[in-house]
């Protein structure tokens, strides 16, 4: 990205041909993020092999620790909602990341008689699959004894380490169907080169609420006394800070990339600044994040004030920079 604003400014590029750039960077920044999920998710389905045959707790750990590192290069992608993420007939961002996960539908199918292997998991409903609904089981405490006591728990691990797998490589092949669409826009699903800068732009933001609203927001209710564990993301893990601080890294790696085409040459070390400003205030949070929400709330709230801030910088300066139409937050 750093080689293409060289370019720009050396060749006194025209703000279209700035766009075309910017946009060719967004999809470059992501291809690499959903490759290295990929490799990542390739990484988690070997540390399962033989599991279920040796479960000790080092192997264990060892698939948590694949489990960690897949998890984070995932939340790095989930930025991108569109495309092969949402959309049909791919919709892959659900089969890989349905939170916040729901035990009680796991523990049904663990204690049901059906089959638990890689194709099954193929045709389960999105509760029961991904990254969310494999932490719930992986992480659980005791983990040895019960899966010794219980096989099928062992074995609901492993099936769903081998789908992650297949649904990130199913997603590096969407994603690469998507390039013409997102490089050279032709009317559909994006009709020229700024709607597509719209859409990065506007998903950035996405990004930045749903860490304000979603991931903090929900679980922090009305106050300490009104606290929503099950509204936190991975909990079992103790990952929910780690979640929100990658999945902002991500949108803010794409944002980097869209402001080749920004006509304010500030604007790129004041969206850094931002950032960071947003990075180290998530930062502060501690694990389990739940006890942080009771004890400490104010740290939650600055924060929040804080993702808003660069949300607001993405909204408004940004926004205008690049000429983004401002769109509501698919959530809302």
């Amino acid at each position: 990205m750093r080689a293409c604003l060289l370019l720009v400014a050396l060749c006194g590029c025209s703000p279209s041909t700035n766009r075309a750039v910017a946009i060719d960077d967004a999809y470059t920044e992501m291809s690499e993020s959903i490759q290295l999920f990929a490799v990542a998710a390739d990484a988690l389905q070997s540390s399962t092999e033989g599991l279920c045959t040796q479960t000790t707790e080092a192997r264990i750990t060892a698939v948590r620790d694949a489990w960690w590192t897949a998890r984070g290069a995932y939340k790095q992608v989930s930025m991108a909602g569109f495309g092969p993420l949402e959309e049909e007939p791919d919709r892959l961002g659900p089969k890989l990341d349905f939170w916040p996960a729901r035990p009680a539908t796991i523990e049904a199918l663990i204690a049901s008689d059906a089959p638990l292997d890689v194709q099954a998991f193929g045709s389960m409903g999105t509760a029961t699959r991904g990254l969310p609904a494999m932490e719930v089981v992986l992480y659980e405490d005791d983990a040895v004894v019960r899966w010794g006591d219980d096989p099928r728990r062992c074995a609901f691990v492993q099936g769903a380490a081998g789908d992650i797998a297949s649904n990130a490589h199913a997603l590096e092949d969407a994603w690469g169907a998507w390039q013409t669409r997102l490089t050279e826009p032709d009317g559909e699903p994006y009709a020229s080169t700024q709607e597509v800068l719209n859409e990065w732009v506007n998903r950035v933001a996405f990004a930045a609420e749903d860490i304000r609203l979603e991931k903090l927001g929900k679980p922090m209710g009305t106050g300490p006394d009104d606290v929503r564990p099950d509204a936190i993301e991975s909990p079992w893990a103790h990952r929910s800070v780690a979640d929100m601080i990658d999945t902002l890294d991500g949108a803010h790696r794409v944002l980097s990339a869209v402001l080749v085409a920004a006509d304010d040459p500030t604007l790129p070390a004041r969206a850094d600044a931002a950032h960071e400003h947003a990075r180290e205030a998530l930062a502060d949070l501690s694990e389990p994040l739940v006890e942080t929400l009771v004890v400490e709330p104010e740290i939650a709230q600055r924060a929040q004030d804080a993702v808003q801030a660069y949300q607001v910088l993405v909204q408004m300066d940004v926004a205008q920079a690049l000429s983004v139409s401002v769109v509501f937050n698919d959530n809302d």
